[in-house]
């Protein structure tokens, strides 16, 4: 019943109060109170700097500060992560177990074939998740379709913020999602 559900929340709440805060800020939608000043920051940082970079690379960049800063930033790229450079340091990747299908906490990091110099190189070494957590890297193969369709239910469902990654190019394999 919900009055069940409610209570069990509750439960839940007294038990474990910071968790509870941050699920019930995801769920709203709500950033945390000092992203704006994550973005400005970052943001001011890139225009100080002033290089020339890849879109892609500066896509990367900018999913650095943000995946640090927002814990429900959750995405991926259709095959070519090495190279449109979805992967940040605070985004392990997502594994499953074969045989259960159950999430793998700390599951190894999957390797990443950094594109350039060195500084590419750290940008794109793979992590592990801290003690007792879930990657949030997704690694979807060769499906831009299902990619599209499957950050749609993310964000339909709330509580996290989907992105993804192909070349544009490939987006025509997931048109119909992305129109959705």
């Amino acid at each position: 019943s919900t009055q069940s559900t409610w209570d069990t929340f509750a439960a839940y709440t007294a038990a474990y109060p910071e968790l509870a805060a941050e699920f019930t800020r995801r769920m709203k939608g709500e950033l945390p109170k000092n992203f704006h000043q994550v973005a400005f920051d970052t943001v001011v940082a890139a225009h100080t700097k002033g290089e020339t970079v890849a879109s892609r690379k500066a896509s990367q960049l900018a999913l650095e500060a943000f995946t640090a800063a927002l814990p429900e930033m959750l995405g991926g790229s259709a095959d070519l992560t090495g190279s449109n450079l979805t992967n940040t340091k605070s985004t392990a990747a997502l594994r499953f177990d074969a045989k259960t299908g159950a999430v793998v906490l700390n599951a190894p990091p999957a390797p990443v074939v950094p594109q350039g110099g060195e500084d590419e190189a750290a940008q794109g070494d793979a992590v592990e998740p801290p003690h007792g957590e879930i990657g949030r890297h997704i690694n979807y193969g060769v499906r831009e379709f299902g990619m599209a369709a499957i950050m749609n239910g993310v964000a339909l469902h709330g509580g996290y913020i989907p992105y993804g990654g192909t070349f544009l190019t490939f987006s025509d394999y997931s048109r119909n999602a992305i129109r959705m």
